[in-house]
């Protein structure tokens, strides 16, 4: 293995020792279980519902991705499986996700450009925002990489 792949290795790894501890937590028994689902977590470890929230971080980081669904044996509905990713996986997730934010956010503004209610701008800007913080955080992830 080149020091180069050694080096993003190590960095990755760090990244996960870096997690606040619930996620870090989370991303452990998604690991340790993987694919699973979050009704299978919660029910083997008693995590309440809640925890999902960590999964939505975990995904927005690029650490764990939707791998399928599984049906629920007590509901019968479908729930997501989640594995998580590796590094490489998740530099290619990164990338995919900032492009798409990218787009989102061109569109955004070229709508906000064309003239419209003040109530349609205020929603805008709102979404801009939480676009552009995505999108900084991503490129927080890569330069931490």
């Amino acid at each position: 293995m080149s020091l180069a792949t050694n080096n993003r290795n190590r960095a990755f790894i760090n990244l996960i020792d870096k997690l606040p501890a619930k996620r870090q937590y989370v991303y452990s028994l998604i690991k340790e279980n993987e694919p699973c689902t979050l009704e299978y977590l919660c029910n083997k470890y008693g995590l309440e519902k809640n925890v999902s929230g960590r999964l939505t971080e975990l995904k927005s980081s690029c650490l764990i991705m939707e791998f399928g669904s599984k049906i629920n044996e007590v509901t019968n509905n479908q729930n997501t499986l989640y594995r998580t990713v590796g590094n490489d996986e998740r530099i290619n997730l990164i990338n995919l996700n900032y492009g798409e934010l990218i787009e989102k956010k061109d569109a955004l503004i070229n709508d906000y450009n064309l003239g419209m209610s003040s109530f349609s701008r205020e929603l805008l800007d709102k979404e801009l925002k939480k676009i552009k913080s995505k999108i900084k955080n991503l490129e927080n992830i890569l330069d931490a990489a």
